[in-house]
């Protein structure tokens, strides 16, 4: 008797898993580019590069959080929801003080799926007084 529960309760188990699972609405942020390069500048200059994106998801779309690794890297966004089909853009400001090649990269967070994105930047800073 004990037995028969047992299967019948993994039969109903496994078919609970093997049935198709419900879409679930959500946004989806579609970058128009995610890279940029900043050439060659003085450590005196920042750069600045816009990253524009679209909702291409059925549902609206937040960014959650930007991370940019270092103190050098400033980043702003709205924080407003996103309707599907509407675009909005995050600006990334880069200054250093330090000469020399530089790739940062920028990791976005957001409530669609992906849950992540991930933008670059590059460029080379000249010794002050240089240029």
């Amino acid at each position: 008797m004990k037995t028969g529960k047992i299967i019948g309760l993994v039969i109903a188990v496994w078919l609970g898993q093997a049935a198709p699972a419900q879409q679930r609405s959500s946004g989806r942020a579609e970058f128009a580019r995610t890279w940029c390069d900043f050439g060659t500048f003085s450590a005196e200059e920042s750069r600045t590069a816009v990253f524009p994106f679209t909702n291409r998801g059925d549902a609206p779309l937040v960014v959650t959080g930007v991370k940019t690794g270092c103190r050098c890297t400033k980043a702003e966004w709205s924080g407003k929801p996103l309707l599907p089909g509407r675009t909005d853009s995050i600006t990334v400001v880069y200054h250093s003080r330090e000469p020399g090649a530089f790739l940062k990269e920028i990791v976005v967070t957001t409530s669609g799926d992906p849950a992540t994105a991930r933008l670059h930047i590059r460029g080379y800073v000249e010794k002050s007084g240089k240029r």
